[in-house]
């Protein structure tokens, strides 16, 4: 498949003449119109930490970033970057990476749905009864969602912010891109699987006037994010979503609650098994928002690819 796909871009090359490439300046006043929604992000993590609703505007700036990275590439087709960087192929890779990227979200998604299954079965059987092992169950299943075994998937994408020593002003725009777009992965992946380290690569933005007030902002994004992380402890972390820690919270009540038997107080007790019913209610909308937004991004990737190479193809 790599060999035709090749075979084909060098038969475009020879039929098309050189692009002005006078799309430049426009995608990178796009690319720093994006400080309003990495502005945001920050402001909402400030605000109401890490959601899934914050989560789902990662997503949707991801798709957007997407977008336009998608309209670059018709521009391309007819010129082969310096160092054998090839727009297209740039392309074709990167949203490989979003491709796998939203596949292991929506494995996490029905994870962490059917960690909602077993909440609203232990809250019906607690309604009646102080089940002992209801409560550890609970906790079992929590400490399923978030850890060290879900560091494996960072593997699958690219970690490594990307660096280039060329001049080339297309190659900036490319390389600048994907920093941005593995940054927003990396902060989703510390948010939904397990904490890891990520760094702003000031280099990525420098032959960029336009973006340095984008330049700014991400890494203050990044430095808001990496702040509300510290002190978790790496070796057994406890999910950081603002819906789980919510009902962790209520699950501890519970269990304090029930552990004053034979003296209990009932009221509490049952607003608190009704606050874990609320609980397991706002994680679920979250959920199907969150979920809606990847399917987009995986959708939108999968378009792409097909459009890019029909233009391919098509020689």
């Amino acid at each position: 498949m790599g060999g035709v796909f090749l075979s084909c871009f060098h038969q475009l090359l020879l039929r098309e003449k050189p692009s002005t490439f006078t799309n430049v300046d426009q995608t990178v006043r796009v690319f720093a119109s994006f400080v309003n929604d990495i502005q945001k992000l920050e402001a909402s993590l400030a605000e109401n930490s890490l959601s899934l609703q914050w989560c789902t505007d990662v997503v949707n700036l991801l798709r957007k970033i997407h977008f336009h990275l998608l309209c670059f590439v018709p521009k391309f087709k007819a010129t082969m970057l310096r160092e054998s960087v090839n727009c297209i192929e740039e392309y074709m890779k990167e949203s490989l990476i979003l491709l796998d990227f939203c596949n292991n979200l929506k494995s996490a998604i029905s994870e962490m749905n059917r960690y909602r299954l077993v909440i609203d079965v232990a809250a019906e059987k607690l309604t009646t009864a102080s089940s002992k092992n209801e409560i550890q169950r609970l906790e079992r299943e929590s400490k399923k969602l978030y850890g060290v075994e879900k560091g494996k998937i960072l593997s699958l994408f690219n970690q490594e912010m990307p660096k280039t020593k060329s001049k080339d002003v297309h190659v900036r725009v490319i390389h600048a891109v994907k920093g941005t777009t593995s940054i927003l992965c990396l902060l989703l992946f510390s948010t939904i699987f397990y904490p890891v380290a990520i760094e702003v690569d000031d280099q990525l933005y420098t032959n960029f006037a336009q973006l340095k007030l984008f330049s700014i902002s991400v890494r203050n994004l990044v430095c808001s994010f990496n702040e509300g992380l510290e002190g978790i402890d790496k070796k057994w972390p406890k999910p950081v979503l603002v819906e789980n820690k919510m009902v962790e919270s209520t699950v501890f009540h519970i269990k304090n609650e029930a552990s004053r038997r034979p003296d209990i107080d009932e009221d509490n007790y049952l607003m608190s098994v009704d606050l874990l019913k609320n609980n397991s209610k706002a994680l679920k909308e979250g959920l199907e928002m969150f979920e809606s937004a990847v399917t987009e991004l995986f959708e939108e990737a999968v378009k792409g690819r097909k459009k890019v190479l029909a233009m391919i193809t098509a020689v």
